[in-house]
């Protein structure tokens, strides 16, 4: 079951979380669900655990007290450093970007928010999502960006409709844009 309640509702939304648990008891889970931004840590020292970024956030913003922080993941980076991207509540990220750097372990971290950019996977560009498409072609085949046929009926070599509608040289599966 999903409730919905408007925006006025923010700090009556604990205590109808409260209520519901108590109503259901064992029978089902019950989760507040909010807007959430993506926070990127970058520099971090290939030893750094999630649990180190966390504490330090929470050390540096005490006032803040990110408890809902979840990490979304770790990665490799170049030169022995790691990349970590943390999911937080949209209304805790201000004070973290406006800090711009935050000390985790022997190390200074840069912060930035990770931004997801909207694709159209109808025709590829930037910007939308297929069900609000305007464009009249559909690149959705692919492979050889050329009309007629599917990706799965082409023996063509494969070839970037975008990249070849601005006339640039493209390797496939490339996406820098």
């Amino acid at each position: 079951m999903l409730l919905e309640f408007k925006q006025s509702a923010k700090d009556k939304n604990t205590a109808y979380q409260q209520l519901v648990e108590k109503a259901l008891g064992q029978e089902a889970s019950v989760k507040l669900m909010t807007k959430r931004t993506k926070i990127e840590f970058k520099d971090l020292d290939k030893v750094t655990s999630a649990d180190d970024l966390i504490v330090a956030i929470n050390t540096r913003f005490s006032s803040m007290s990110i408890k809902k922080a979840v990490v979304m993941s770790s990665r490799k980076a170049y030169a022995g450093t790691q990349t970590a991207i943390i999911s937080v509540p949209t209304k805790i990220p201000k004070k973290l970007l406006e800090a711009g750097k935050i000390k985790v372990g022997w190390v200074v971290s840069r912060i930035r928010e990770k931004s997801a950019a909207l694709i159209c996977y109808r025709c590829f560009e930037e910007g939308h999502i297929a069900r609000n498409c305007k464009e009249e072609k559909d690149r959705s085949y692919l492979k050889c960006s050329e009309e007629g046929h599917r990706a799965r009926d082409c023996n063509k070599s494969p070839c970037c409709g975008i990249c070849k509608k601005q006339g640039k040289p493209h390797w496939p599966a490339e996406i820098s844009r």
